[in-house]
């Protein structure tokens, strides 16, 4: 239920990012799973999609995909450029903008846990179990780690909009006195 909400409170965005962190776990676990099927390269192939699937999910979700983005600007009268500025702070606007790259070279950091995972599941008797390991740790690592980024860059999003909230109220104050 928390997922359908939009996130305009930051209540809402914090309820909705443990739901998220939850699904890290079920995510992580599809990976081990795939992990244990001995054909090479195929765990490194779905683990990519599912990423990049997770990644894109967590984005709209978290209201940080252009359409919403371009919503608050226009509802809240806020220029663009002001909230590409705060998110690029913390969040690079290049990577909300193109996931791929942003995963891609986060998973260039943990390549060599992927590497080590394609040579474990040749270890006789135990190297599935290795290999299933090893992806449900990448896994969960790099979707924890950009979770943790958007939950960030969603903050700053509610706090531009709470800024631009109080002033059109104090602009509306200030004209009533008038």
């Amino acid at each position: 239920m928390i997922l359908s909400m939009s996130v305009m409170c930051k209540e809402v965005l914090i309820a909705k990012v443990a739901a998220l962190y939850r699904r890290i776990w079920i995510v992580s676990s599809a990976s081990a799973a795939v992990a244990v099927i001995p054909i090479p390269f195929l765990s490194l192939g779905f683990d990519a999609t599912l990423v990049m699937t997770e990644v894109e999910f967590y984005r709209k979700q978290l209201g940080l995909d252009q359409a919403a983005l371009q919503k608050l600007s226009n509802v809240y009268k806020i220029p663009m450029q002001k909230i590409e500025k705060e998110l690029n702070e913390v969040f690079p606007l290049q990577y909300l903008n193109s996931l791929r790259k942003f995963v891609l070279d986060f998973a260039k950091k943990q390549a060599i846990g992927a590497t080590t995972e394609e040579f474990a599941r040749y270890v006789p008797y135990v190297g599935t179990a290795i290999a299933s390991t090893l992806s449900f740790g990448v896994c969960y690592i790099i979707l924890y780690k950009i979770l943790l980024r958007m939950e960030q860059a969603a903050l700053k999003v509610i706090d531009v909009v709470i800024d631009a909230s109080n002033q059109m109220i104090q602009e509306q104050q200030r004209q009533e006195l008038i």
